[in-house]
């Protein structure tokens, strides 16, 4: 019986050289660290409920809440109101998206059909589509690819 101790004992000891080992490559692996950031309302995002994100050819974070779109630049955050000063709020549960086109063009859309583009010339969003008023004129709605 107390040769199965030894050999625990044994194995300790041969194992013990290898622990400077795996320390120094986790030393290596954590050396490799990133920077990252928290944006909330403090940091100027216009609302606290994020529907999605998006990171454009620049660098610049795009961030789609209830009360637009955001755009994170590493140091500021700007907002675009897509509806005026409106928070989307209702029982649908309207939400909206982003998304780039293969020219790098950003979409904004909503749950309610609402689709608008990105102009980064006038630095504004300008409403391209409203799917309740094509049905009201009697277009049947179907799909929309946005990839080109």
């Amino acid at each position: 019986m107390k040769r199965f101790p030894a050999l625990y004992l044994l194995t300790i000891i041969l194992l013990l050289p290898a622990f400077p080992i795996l320390a120094q490559s986790d030393k290596q692996v954590n050396s490799h660290s990133f920077t990252y950031q928290y944006l909330t309302t403090k940091e100027g995002l216009s609302n606290q409920r994020v529907f999605s994100i998006l990171e454009d050819k620049k660098g610049f974070i795009w961030i789609s809440t209830r009360s637009g779109v955001d755009c994170f630049n590493g140091r500021t955050v700007k907002n675009y109101s897509l509806f005026g000063e409106d928070i989307i709020v209702d029982g649908a549960g309207r939400m909206i998206y982003l998304t780039k086109d293969s020219h790098e063009t950003l979409w904004a859309y909503t749950s309610a059909g609402k689709v608008f583009k990105y102009d980064p010339i006038s630095d504004a969003f300008t409403l391209e589509i409203d799917v309740a008023e094509l049905t009201e004129k009697g277009i049947f709605w179907t799909t929309m690819k946005l990839n080109g």
